[in-house]
Parts: structure tokens; C-alpha cells; sequence
């Protein structure tokens, strides 16, 4: 009897330790494994948490299936190496460069972001060159989509396709549309055959598409013009007071304009009339000054020259430089630019001044 009661004994202190020891592998296992946080669980790594993949019905299981804007945990290494749209970028450098991982071509212009990035456009502008065609068109019809004008003749590709003109030939094109600078190879070119470049034609007002064109196309600047508007707004200059020399900044603004200019041809004569008051602004020793200057016409009676953008009157030698900076010349518009130099009186003080002149002319 005492050896059965032993063995009882025995057996229940066994059990009990096996009971302990199970409890302590428990105890073990959830230190190192503690609960998973499920509402930041983000099952296939992909950035958006399972509770919000539920939301939006995009799969928790499909690293692809997400949607972009909802991304608020970092996503895991595999989707960074992935490839979702596959466009040849991978998902994170796509998000670095702000294209759509889940997008081949996040700019619809027939192009995916891969080959953009090889082709150096950019896969976030459908017109990386600003010419009025896609990148995708352009690939498609050989123009360069990096280039606006694909074959120097100096209007854009896009244009062109307006035109129903050939971009990837420099002699097709509409002269009135050419408004780009044309290249080297063009200038040098005799489109017409006529023994004359291309360059040497519109200096002399003679058409590079039209062979032995005897009657020289009109300058567009030829006619009459009336000044509207004569503007310095970076002006700088100097004045002496008291024997010291001081450093001042200034602007100017025509307020009562009253010239007139016609610019005739063979021969290349200006002539002038009328003049115009400048309304002059500028702070001396802390004070602000406004005065009024009247000037004449800022162009003398001479000849006129145009060479590319640059405008000479030879007989502008005083007032203001003869050469001007043609910024806009339209059939109806003249804008140009000059640098004065000059003494003018204001304010009571005798200011030596410089500063661009821009200037306005209707007809």
C-alpha cells in the first residue's frame, strides 16, 4: 500500500512540472512573438494597411493592387524592387521621381516612364520640348521630342503639322511661321537654288523658297508707327550734393506721348516727328522725387538698318544709343529696347543716369 501511494505521489508531482514547464514555453514564445498590431498590418508590403486595402477594395495579398495616395507605411523591400507597371522603374524610384508605379505612362503621352527616362524626357510632361506635339507623336513621326525644331528651319514641329509642312525637311515650311532662330545648317542653305543662302535672303528681304524672287518681300517694320508707351524700371545713376557724389535707383514712365515714325525703304530711311514727357521717380537722402522731363522723339531723322533682332538708327548718337534691341515685331506692334546714358535735370539736382529704355509702338 505505502509503495502505491508512492507511485501516486509521484506522478502528480511530474505532472505538475510538466504543466509549469509548459506555461513557461508559453511565456517564452510571446515575449518574442508579442500580438500583431492589426490595424497598422500591411500584408503585402505595399504601403497601404490591410483595414484601408479594405476600404479602397484593392487586394491585401497583391503587392500591385493599391492605391497610391493612401501609402502611409513604408513599404517593404520586395515592392521597392519591384516593378508594379512594368515600365522598366522600379516602384521606388518611381515614387522618387513622382511617377506612378502602378502607371506605364503617367503622362498619356504614348510613351512608358522607362523609356522617357532612357530618352531623357520628362515622363511627367506629355511636350517635354514645348512644341505643341507629344513626346509620343514625335517619336512616332521622327521629329525630336527634346528639339522644338526639329529641322533648324526656324518654325516649330508642331506648327509644321499645322502646316501640313514636312519637320524633318529645313525647306518646307510656311515663312510666315517662322518665329524660332534658325540653325546654322539652315542659314547656310540655298532652298530655292538661286545661288543665294538662305541667311542672305531675309537680310535682303527676298524669299529662300521662291527662286529668283525679283521683288523683295516688305520689311514688317515699313510704315508709320505712333509711340504709346516709354518705360525705365531699372534705372541707376549718380548726383553730386554739397560737393559729395551719391548713388541712386530710379523709374520712369511715359505720360504724354506724342511721336510719330515712319520707317520707308529702298532707300532704308526713318523720320521722326513730335516728342513725349517721362514721368521720373527717385528716392535721394530718404525724401521721394517726381519730376517730369519732356523729350523728343527717341529717334532722329537717318538711316535704318535690321540685322537679326538688332535695329541701328545712324544718326542716334546723342540722346540715346542708336542700337535697339527688337523684342516683338508684329504687323501691327513694335517693341524695343536701348541703353541710356545721359544727364537729366529733376527734382532740383542734375542726376546722371543709365538704364533700358523700353518702348512701345502701335500702328
Amino acid at each position: 500500500m505505502k509503495k502505491v501511494t508512492n507511485l501516486i505521489l509521484l506522478l502528480f508531482i511530474l505532472n505538475a512540472c510538466s504543466a509549469d514547464r509548459n506555461d513557461l514555453i508559453d511565456a517564452i514564445t510571446e515575449s518574442n512573438n508579442p500580438p500583431i498590431d492589426e490595424s497598422a498590418k500591411d500584408t503585402d508590403g505595399d504601403g497601404v494597411i490591410d483595414t484601408q486595402e479594405e476600404t479602397d477594395h484593392t487586394a491585401i495579398d497583391n503587392s500591385c493592387s493599391f492605391m497610391v495616395n493612401h501609402q502611409t507605411v513604408a513599404p517593404s523591400d520586395l515592392w521597392n524592387d519591384e516593378d508594379c507597371d512594368a515600365d522598366g522603374v522600379k516602384n521606388s524610384m518611381e515614387i522618387t521621381d513622382g511617377t506612378a508605379p502602378t502607371k506605364a505612362d503617367s503622362d498619356n503621352d504614348g510613351i512608358d516612364d522607362g523609356e522617357e527616362k532612357r530618352d531623357a524626357t520628362n515622363p511627367l510632361n506629355a511636350d517635354t520640348d514645348g512644341d505643341g506635339l507629344t513626346d509620343g507623336d514625335e517619336k512616332n513621326g521622327g521629329t525630336n521630342p527634346l528639339k522644338m525644331d526639329t529641322d533648324g528651319d526656324g518654325v516649330t514641329d508642331g506648327q509644321e503639322k499645322l502646316d501640313t509642312t514636312n519637320p524633318l525637311d529645313h525647306c518646307s515650311f510656311v515663312l510666315s511661321e517662322q518665329q524660332e532662330t534658325p540653325d546654322t545648317l539652315w542659314n547656310s542653305a540655298d532652298c530655292d537654288s538661286d545661288g543665294i543662302s538662305n541667311a542672305s535672303e531675309i537680310t535682303n528681304g527676298t524669299n529662300p523658297l521662291i527662286y529668283d524672287d525679283a521683288t523683295p518681300a516688305p520689311s514688317p517694320i515699313a510704315g508709320k508707327w505712333t509711340l504709346t508707351e516709354g518705360v525705365i524700371t531699372n534705372g541707376t545713376g549718380t548726383t553730386v550734393y554739397i560737393g559729395q557724389t551719391f548713388n541712386l535707383t530710379y523709374t520712369a514712365i511715359s505720360i504724354d506721348e506724342n511721336v510719330q515714325v515712319d520707317f520707308s525703304e529702298n532707300p532704308n530711311q526713318v523720320t521722326s516727328t513730335g516728342n513725349y514727357t517721362m514721368e521720373l521717380n527717385f528716392i535721394f537722402l530718404g525724401n521721394n522725387y517726381q519730376d517730369t522731363i519732356t523729350l523728343e522723339s527717341p529717334f532722329s531723322n537717318g538711316d535704318w538698318s535690321i540685322n537679326a533682332t538688332t535695329l541701328t538708327i545712324d544718326a542716334n548718337t546723342t540722346t540715346v544709343n542708336g542700337n535697339y534691341t527688337i523684342i516683338e515685331l508684329t504687323e501691327n506692334t513694335l517693341l524695343l529696347s536701348t541703353a541710356v546714358n545721359r544727364q537729366v535735370p529733376a527734382g532740383g539736382l542734375n542726376l546722371d543716369v543709365q538704364g533700358t529704355l523700353i518702348l512701345t509702338f502701335k500702328k
